[in-house]
């Protein structure tokens, strides 16, 4: 066993020693596919393996052969145990798998780019799959640009952030509310809105919490808690901020908030006993909604769109660089793309067996077969479930293509300078907590213990190093 685990250690600095001379990312020269020679590609996704795999992924590769003279193996983790075991499938840098799901919460694309464990399709991309490379806009592929390469190909789904609430709707008609959240600007008008609520049914949860800077619009995050806006990096510690987090104690001693230490939402949400909720803002919210809780909602938007870096990041497929065929795994991932007979396949499994199709709407039978669409391609190919609305696919593509771009798309933050106090400053959570919850009585001074305590974990330092880093950065786009 120590062996094993010494081994994986070596392998790993070995990593990070070739690295040193590339500038943080892996060379790999691009040899142009020969479709003529069969290809077997492994996708490495984090999900429980379904039921009738084994049957989907023959249909599968029936399909396969014919397109792209290749055929598939879905290697399927546990999500408790991708991290470890991805981790260990990078750092052994073997030829044994071709694809895997990363973005930037599981499985975290920069750093394994970093990490040397990525294939740079940027050449590839241009010339092996025109079609891919020009279906997603420019700044998709530059939120994935590191060191001047491209390392993952974007899974097409919601993209775009947008702020907002839901509530409630047989309660905002019981009480003539529904104006005035369609209206709703500040927290003033939300506070108007909670009290009617709270006077007329006291034993409802008004709000399941506390959102913070929910009217304003979104800056660029850095992380150690920090944004950039206007130009100037801030860790939004400022009176505004303390202003909100006094609101907050406010409405939990008024009763809005749950009272409970340790709150059980889902109990709530399953009785219809929560009154509002904050909602990232998408097409199709209220029947999701609906779906999950057989109770309908408002949705409310409280800023606007954009789309920025991390939003790109959110799911992604890599390319293994020790692959055999990396073009023509990149090829699979330009069907997944644009094919929808092979993307409903890869999702929901054989028609006729997994599911019946009426139009583009299917109903799953008893022996049905799913697969996350996020995690495998573009979702706007997908056959609408049941509940789902009509037009919801392209109504979030137009979305996306809508929204404000981030200017800073391009800001790649190294955290290598200060790697410890970001550390410190992600643990610096012993006073935030009970401010956000409403908890803290002593508003004030909790707070100045908060920024004491970002104080000592480097907030300055990390800061700086943040300032210094983006200022050279926005020197090269003058």
């Amino acid at each position: 066993m120590k062996k094993r685990i010494f081994a994986l250690v070596l392998a790993v600095a070995m990593i990070a020693t070739v690295l040193t001379g590339c500038g943080g990312t892996s060379e790999t020269e691009y040899v142009k596919d020969d479709l003529s020679k069969e290809a077997h590609l492994v996708w490495v996704l984090a999900m429980e393996e379904p039921a009738a795999y084994p049957e989907v992924i023959e249909e599968v590769n029936k399909y396969l052969k014919e397109k792209i003279n290749a055929t598939l193996e879905i290697q399927f983790i546990q999500p408790a145990d991708y991290a470890t075991k991805v981790n260990m499938m990078l750092a052994s840098q073997e030829s044994d798998w071709d694809l895997m799901f990363t973005s930037n919460w599981q499985n975290p694309y920069e750093n394994n780019v970093l990490l040397g464990g990525y294939y740079d399709l940027k050449e590839m991309l241009e010339k092996e799959t025109p079609e891919l490379y020009k279906f997603f806009p420019d700044s998709y592929w530059e939120a994935l640009t590191l060191n001047g390469g491209i390392y993952a190909v974007p899974m097409n789904q919601v993209m775009y952030q947008q702020k907002g609430m839901w509530f409630k709707k047989e309660t905002a008609e019981k009480y003539d509310l529904v104006e005035k959240i369609e209206n709703m600007a500040n927290y003033e008008d939300m506070e108007e809105i909670y009290t009617t609520v709270h006077e007329n049914e006291p034993e409802m949860i008004v709000a399941g919490g506390f959102q913070y800077d929910l009217f304003e619009e979104v800056g660029t995050t850095v992380k150690g808690g920090f944004t950039i806006e206007n130009g100037e990096v801030t860790d939004g510690l400022d009176e505004d901020k303390l202003n909100q987090y006094k609101l907050a104690r406010e409405w939990y001693t008024k009763g809005f908030f749950p009272q409970e230490v340790k709150f059980e939402e889902a109990p709530f949400l399953k009785m219809g006993k929560i009154f509002s909720r904050y909602n990232r803002q998408l097409p199709g919210a209220d029947a999701k909604h609906r779906i999950s809780y057989d109770w309908d909602v408002i949705n409310k938007a409280t800023n606007g769109m954009i789309l920025r870096r991390e939003d790109v990041q959110g799911a992604l497929t890599a390319i293994n660089r020790m692959s055999k065929n990396p073009a023509r795994a990149l090829k699979l991932l330009e069907l997944m793309t644009t094919d929808q007979y092979l993307f409903n396949l890869m999702a929901y499994g054989i028609e006729g067996v997994h599911y019946t199709k009426d139009g583009n709407r299917i109903t799953p039978t008893e022996n049905s077969y799913y697969v996350q669409e996020f995690r495998i391609g573009n979702q706007f190919l997908a056959y609408l479930m049941p509940g789902y609305e009509e037009g919801v696919w392209e109504e979030t593509d137009k979305l996306n293509r809508e929204a404000k771009v981030d200017e800073n798309m391009g800001f790649v933050f190294d955290v290598t300078p200060v790697e410890t106090e970001i550390t410190n400053l992600n643990s610096a959570t012993e006073y935030s907590d009970s401010l956000g919850k409403g908890t803290a009585e002593d508003v004030e001074g909790t707070f100045q213990k908060h920024l004491e305590k970002r104080k000592a974990a480097g907030d300055q330092k990390v800061k700086e190093e943040i300032e210094m880093q983006y200022a050279a950065w926005k020197a090269t786009q003058e």
